[in-house]
């Protein structure tokens, strides 16, 4: 009878276990407007440990699009689409799962407008700024109400702000959603700068002053003291000279330049590209005179160097009986040879390493990592190529690659048919996948016997011979039990425990016995017959033995001490 109601307690408990596994989550906002993010808050019980929700589109037949499913506690997303939407969740502890628990909720047509332009450049004084809102039709998007940053509710409004100034406007439908737009409009006068031919004016001759301006054309142009309205003027008297310029959107800037009398002009010179590979041509371009001499003899202003080291260049530039003299030092670099290492040559999966590049003085890490430093971290689950750019100044990249081949680590497996025993009651831990075991409690055997009087985590690594290594673990659940205890093998007795010389086995199906030692070496198979089974243990030396009964119930084990 205590056999039965033990037996009869177990099955109930865990029955109850799988019905306290309750999926439930709230939806919010419900209903929402497109492009607007719902969040889907978990309140299930009974402690789940993972989630899969699926959100399916209402619909039938053969063009209903698939489920799109998540499998995070709480997640959000947004629908671009309208439509009512089903949400459906199963939850698991690990071990079992729920059924699937679902609402509905319905996404509604927000509006479809957008503010044109929405970035503008204007200034103080400039242009007054039209800001219109451009409806795209469709259902749900009228009429529209409008609601501006500035307190107009037309979907028009004119602006001249005296500073950069952000203008937002909520659009709304007559269902409740709305949509924020917004326009910028940037406020700046264009900048105004004057170059002069040359620098400073050489006495007795001309110079030439030439304004450059930003903003949309047309521009207009005024100088002081009446020198004209047109980007350039000549002049012969040194003095400070000034333009205001009027661009396309009627802002305004100022300049002035100081315009110097003196016998030397300054002379500039520019090299493109100003960093130089070895083996290739740079051009310099000299300006500020009317005429160059180059150290290399060369009269014009533009000419091309192929230094291979570092090398300055001199220019003279005359302009009537001024001259002013420039030089310019030419940088040059090398191609780049690339070296690409690992720190470890074995790479077990699960581990990480660092990829170390040397050669050049920039690089450029391609996908699957990322970064511009000289190393990068990695941990590949599978074989997997790196490759890296690398540049020096003014030369084309390089690639170099290196493949780290991920080793296998083994996979372990630890198993017991009864997870929850009584305090003091042994039970059989058997692991798998590898070939040597180290158990926490100092064994090495593949089967372990272990008589927990508390609930213990019990683990077992292994290292295979390519050096990987990997663990596992199971928690054995120790706790009080009153009345006798028990075969805990449903629907099988086992008698007498511990045995000697012989087992008996009663039991209601058929299938295969099988006992092994703590070594996994098998010792004893028989078939196992409807009704009693004798096993015979003569011969075997005292000790905890594993008996393997696979039946139609599936595969069990049972911890025995012959003596």
């Amino acid at each position: 009878m205590k056999l039965r109601l033990i037996m009869l307690y177990i099955t109930i408990t865990g029955t109850l276990y799988a019905q306290n596994l309750l999926p439930m989550f709230t939806v919010s906002p419900n209903p929402i407007c497109t492009g607007q993010q719902v969040q889907v808050t978990d309140v299930s019980q009974g402690n789940p440990v993972s989630w899969s929700y699926s959100v399916q589109p209402q619909g039938f037949g053969p063009f209903t699009p698939p489920p799109t499913t998540f499998a995070v506690q709480n997640p959000s997303f947004v629908f671009n689409q309208p439509g009512t939407y089903t949400i459906s969740l199963i939850i698991s502890n690990g071990n079992q799962s729920s059924p699937k628990y679902s609402q509905t909720f319905t996404v509604l047509q927000g509006p479809n407008a957008n503010i044109t332009p929405n970035n503008v450049n204007t200034c103080i004084g400039g242009n007054t700024v039209g800001i219109n809102v451009q409806t795209g039709g469709g259902p749900g998007t009228g009429p529209l109400t409008y609601s501006w940053s500035n307190g107009s509710n037309t979907s028009s409004i004119s602006v001249s702000p005296s500073v950069s100034t952000i203008y937002t406007c909520v659009i709304s439908s007559t269902n409740g959603c709305s949509i924020v737009r917004t326009a910028s409009v940037s406020v700046s006068n264009p900048s105004v700068s004057i170059t002069g031919l040359p620098s400073s004016i050489c006495p007795g001759n001309p110079a030439f002053l030439l304004a450059n301006t930003t903003g949309p054309a047309p521009y207009t142009y005024t100088w002081s003291n009446n020198l004209g309205n047109a980007s350039s003027i000549s002049t012969s008297v040194a003095g400070v000279y000034q333009v205001t310029v009027t661009n396309g959107l009627n802002c305004t800037g100022t300049q002035s330049y100081n315009l110097i009398s003196s016998p030397n002009i300054s002379i500039n010179v520019v090299s493109n590209p100003s960093v130089l590979c070895q083996g290739n041509s740079a051009t310099l371009t000299a300006s500020g005179a009317a005429t160059y001499t180059w150290d290399n003899s060369s009269n014009s202003p533009n000419i091309s160097v192929s230094p291979t080291v570092n090398t300055t260049y001199t220019v003279v530039g005359s302009y009537a009986t001024c001259n002013g003299t420039a030089v310019i030092t030419i940088s040059t670099a090398i191609n780049p040879t690339l070296s690409i290492s690992t720190s470890t040559n074995g790479f077990c999966r699960g581990n990480s390493a660092t990829l170390s590049i040397s050669g050049a003085s920039s690089y450029t890490w391609q996908a699957p990592v990322s970064g511009s430093s000289n190393s990068v971290v990695i941990s590949p689950n599978a074989n997997t190529t790196y490759s890296v750019r690398g540049a020096n100044p003014g030369c084309p990249f390089k690639t170099a690659s290196i493949t780290i081949n991920v080793l296998p680590s083994p996979v372990i497996q630890v198993s017991s048919n009864y997870t929850q025993v009584c305090l003091g009651e042994p039970v059989a831990l058997v692991a798998s996948g590898a070939n040597t075991y180290t158990w926490n409690t100092g064994l090495n055997t593949p089967i372990i016997i272990v008589t927990p009087t508390a609930t213990t985590v019990y683990s077992v690594s292994s290292q295979n011979t390519n050096g990987c290594s990997a663990t596992a673990s199971i928690t054995i659940i120790a706790s009080i039990c009153e009345g006798l205890a028990q075969n805990k093998i449903a629907a099988l007795k086992l008698y007498p425990q511990p045995a000697h010389s012989i087992l008996y086995i009663d039991s209601p199906l058929k299938g295969q016995i099988t006992l092994l030692d703590l070594q996994g070496r098998i010792h004893t198979q028989m078939p196992l017959e409807i009704g009693h089974n004798n096993l015979t243990l003569a011969g075997l030396q005292a000790g905890y033995y594993l008996l393997r009964i696979n039946s139609e119930t599936g595969l069990q084990y049972q911890g025995i001490y012959i003596y």
